[in-house]
């Protein structure tokens, strides 16, 4: 844990104050189709400062981190593969490194919507103009 210290002497009171600074934020979340999924990738900056990665998922087309946890994630992770991602839904992920309980960096976002398959045995025949 990261935790900084500071000491106040006022008039013969000394008052101590200790609080943890949190981890650096993930940057460069990018959200990529992937055959299984969504391939989710970004820069770890926490370093040993995360104890893990929170990932929240969204389909209302913004980012929202006020449901649960979609995903618990390894620290020194900078990559998650989402295969629980259907195709023609528009997702939004938000990710937040965490170092201990209620500690959470700034959140990285990214969204992307994932196409449906193209449509397979389709035939087509010929128009007589008789």
């Amino acid at each position: 844990m990261a935790n900084e210290r500071g000491t106040s002497d006022s008039g013969g009171a000394k008052v101590v104050l200790e609080y943890t600074v949190p981890p650096d934020a993930p940057t460069d979340l990018q959200a990529a189709d992937h055959p299984d999924g969504v391939q989710l990738s970004w820069t770890d900056n926490a370093g040993n400062d995360a104890d893990e990665y929170e990932l929240y998922r969204s389909t209302s087309g913004t980012p929202d981190n006020s449901g649960s946890v979609y995903a618990t994630i390894e620290s020194g992770s900078e990559s998650y593969l989402d295969t629980g991602a259907k195709q023609g839904v528009d997702y939004s992920y938000t990710l937040y490194a965490v170092e201990g309980p209620g500690v959470y960096s700034d959140p990285a976002s990214a969204s992307i919507l994932r196409p449906l398959p193209a449509p397979t045995g389709l035939s087509a025949s010929g128009v007589d103009d008789d």
